[in-house]
């Protein structure tokens, strides 16, 4: 409280026991509830606007994040799911920073399902618990306000299945926002 009335930083909090709800209603921030059946989204699929450096390259970086997601996902991938995983997400991150259309999970699982392998078949099918299923909740375009000064990520309720992946989206979003906060000159708690 004392840091949000005494400076104009940014506040992000990571929220495991759920007990700062109060205090970010009270003070105007978000609250994001990350659980199964909640119907707050965030797009594991967002780029920055930016790199996090002068010489990063946004869909790169994304594009390696998203591998890790499925990895993750899915247990592991043979270097022909990979790529295929790689060169579908290249694609959808590229046609979205030119035509602003947002992409998700789910337009990455239509790709990797419309192609003819089998491998990227496989995958598709395995995605589908993330996108089509009830851990869908980061396959959907965000409808969060992440740009608010003060935002907790309340994660109490994430069951077993989904506290992986939620972790890991949740905390790309988080240093993406830091990313962007340091370009602007902003600091961040």
């Amino acid at each position: 409280a004392n840091i949000f009335l005494s400076t104009d930083d940014d506040i992000i909090i990571l929220d495991p026991e759920a007990e700062f709800f109060s205090l970010v209603h009270l003070l105007g921030g978000a609250v994001i509830r990350l659980a199964s059946g909640s119907d707050t989204f965030i797009n594991a699929m967002d780029v920055l606007k930016h790199g996090r450096s002068d010489d990063d390259d946004p869909v790169r970086i994304k594009c390696d994040f998203i591998l890790t997601l499925v990895e993750k996902a899915l247990g592991s991938l043979t270097g022909q799911q990979r790529t295929f995983v790689d060169r579908c997400t290249r694609e959808l991150l590229i046609e979205s920073t030119t035509t602003g259309k947002v992409v998700t999970l789910l337009d990455l699982y239509n790709k990797l399902k419309a192609m003819r392998n089998k491998e990227a078949k496989e995958v598709a099918t395995c995605l589908e618990l993330y996108v089509l299923g009830s851990l869908n909740n980061f396959a959907q375009p965000t409808n969060v306000d992440l740009d608010n000064r003060l935002i907790c990520f309340d994660i109490r309720d994430l069951g077993e299945q989904s506290k992986g992946l939620a972790m890991l989206i949740t905390l790309d979003a988080i240093q993406n926002r830091v990313a962007e906060n340091r370009k602007r000159g902003r600091r961040t708690w």
